[in-house]
């Protein structure tokens, strides 16, 4: 069974440096395309978003799916999209994974470092997401502390699940690649990364395409399998070819095998 997944980071920075408000027009531009791009896209069997907007789900799909506004700021989930957002801190931004025709049950959820962890059955295949939009560390300002937080988490999950697919894919704020000022460090976690067990599928994209931001050159967003079945992998692609006002990040689509 071929598997297609879409990861992408649909913030709106561009509309909100300096927080600020959304007008009209920026918010009615920012639901046609999650609306086009996203919702009705029935090409996937799974979409993993990070920053996604409540304004989307409210507009977009909470109507179809019969849900009350009193769910505001808070976690969500139901047989085809599950969405988690943290409240205190980011009322307006959050996690979410659209499945085409699966029920998903959450494994794991962490609201300070922004993943989470959902196991899901397509015609009998399992296959688990863990879906991640890394947050600073509080203490430091750095990505790196919590990072190496994240390997923890994901460490333990790969302990139990490494009999069937585990993806990790998200939006890490971190590069090994691309020179920041945490580069040494990030260098360092994303090679524990690799050595608990996973296998960065971005690797089979040429070092001169894979930046991932349309504002600069710079990879924040990963696709990773675990080893054991990093042969089901076979494609995968940034898509530059989608660029919008509305959206500073590329998605990045990819297919594997469930056997």
């Amino acid at each position: 069974m071929e598997f297609k997944m879409r990861t992408w980071n649909m913030n709106y920075w561009k509309e909100r440096r300096g927080s600020s408000p959304k007008t009209p027009e920026q918010k009615n531009g920012w639901i046609n395309v999650s609306k086009e791009l996203i919702l009705n896209d029935g090409y996937f069997d799974l979409i993993a978003l990070q920053e996604s907007s409540l304004d989307m789900l409210k507009d977009e799909i909470m109507t179809s799916k019969y849900i009350d506004d009193n769910i505001m700021n808070a976690d969500y989930d139901n047989k085809h999209f599950v969405y988690h957002t943290n409240p205190k801190k980011y009322p307006d931004w959050g996690l979410m994974i659209i499945s085409k025709d699966s029920n998903g049950v959450c494994y794991r959820y962490n609201n300070e470092l922004a993943f989470i962890c959902y196991d899901y059955l397509f015609e009998d295949k399992k296959i688990t997401v863990v879906n991640v939009h890394l947050q600073q560390d509080y203490r430091t300002k750095l990505y790196y502390p919590s990072l190496k937080l994240l390997i923890t988490e994901i460490q333990e999950i790969l302990n139990e699940k490494n009999d069937h697919p585990v993806l990790l894919t998200g939006d890490f704020n971190a590069s090994d690649k691309f020179n920041s000022g945490e580069l040494g460090n990030f260098r360092e976690a994303f090679s524990e990364i690799k050595k608990i067990g996973f296998f960065d599928c971005t690797e089979n994209i040429s070092l001169e395409h894979r930046s991932t931001m349309l504002d600069y050159t710079y990879q924040n967003d990963y696709v990773f399998i675990n080893n054991a079945f990093k042969d089901n992998h076979f494609e995968i692609n940034i898509r530059k070819d989608i660029e919008t006002e509305y959206i500073d990040h590329y998605p990045i689509d990819f297919k594997i095998v469930l056997k």
